[in-house]
């Protein structure tokens, strides 16, 4: 595993973030944006996961805990979020395109293999990734005007 940037859309930075503007993203939550930022935080064996219309400059964000617990709603587990996230963002425009942080701590990779499966069967380009291999947690901000999206591994 580790980061994979497919395109310049995934920057990781290794220091803790400067400032914290645009929308804020809940535990186990998610939110939709246009032109505007979305960020998250806590990102440890939870996974974040963003999508994004590039001509409409429409984006979502998602922080899930890829577990199965009675408070977490169905429409966040890891098998169906990308179908929950392409519905707030219908109609779309454009490809969309995604990308994956998290899932440090785990054992096995299982939930960003269910969601990896979900993105090539519903044709959505995984544009950068960066799971695993980290001890400490991370901090994902999305900026949907530019469809940048940045990784900060806390230090």
């Amino acid at each position: 595993m580790g980061a994979k940037n497919l395109m310049s859309k995934l920057i990781i930075q290794e220091l803790n973030p400067r400032e914290r503007t645009g929308i804020y993203v809940g535990w186990d939550s998610y939110k939709v944006a246009e032109k505007d930022a979305l960020w998250t935080d806590g990102i440890a064996s939870c996974i974040s996961i963003t999508l994004y219309d590039p001509l409409s400059k429409r984006g979502a964000l998602a922080h899930i805990s890829a577990a199965y617990f009675p408070e977490i709603p169905k429409f966040l587990y890891p098998e169906n979020v990308i179908d929950t996230l392409t519905r707030e963002l219908h109609p779309y425009q454009g490809q969309l395109e995604a990308t994956l942080a998290g899932e440090a701590f785990r054992l096995t990779k299982w939930a960003s293999s269910l969601i990896r499966k979900k993105l090539q069967d519903s044709k959505i380009l995984l544009v950068g990734e960066d799971l695993g291999n980290v001890t400490i947690g991370r901090e994902v901000h999305f900026d949907c005007n530019t469809g940048e999206v940045t990784v900060y591994r806390y230090q």
